[in-house]
């Protein structure tokens, strides 16, 4: 039947489609289009996130997803699925103590609300609406109102 949606519990996920344009066939193009993704996504974190290299978090029973950036209470994962449909979320970080933990947790929507809303600016974000379907996703906050 197919993948569906990836929808982890515990965090705030969008969708898109960063790659529809890219010869998948050609691994140089490949590989250029995932640095070029990443590294739309740092410019819309503000500089109280740093980049993360090589760390994968394990998301439930369902796949890994690759730790791309994190803050001092929140980390932002890619997962790409067989369709070629990037899921962007944004989760408080496992790494911290309790309090903290309650902390992230707590201004997680806010945080995401403000950085997907920037992503957002370039690229169609999506948003599940159930294991199967997604609609566009719009922003709850005119951009240049959330701060993170």
């Amino acid at each position: 039947m197919g993948e569906g949606n990836f929808r982890p519990k515990g965090a705030v996920t969008r969708q898109c489609h960063p790659f529809d344009e890219i010869d998948r066939a050609d691994p140089v193009a490949a590989n250029d289009a995932w640095n070029a993704f990443i590294d739309l996504i740092g410019t819309c974190l503000s500089d109280r996130w740093c980049s993360v290299e090589r760390a994968w978090k394990r998301c439930g029973s369902g796949p890994h997803a690759r730790i791309i950036a994190q803050s001092g209470l929140h980390e932002v994962t890619v997962y790409e699925n067989s369709y070629a449909c990037v899921f962007v979320s944004l989760w408080a970080r496992h790494d911290l103590d309790p309090r903290s933990h309650a902390l992230a947790e707590a201004q997680r929507a806010r945080i995401a609300e403000a950085f997907f809303r920037r992503l957002s600016c370039h690229l169609d974000l999506f948003i599940a609406t159930s294991a199967w379907t997604s609609a566009i996703w719009v922003p709850a906050t005119p951009r240049g109102e959330a701060r993170s």
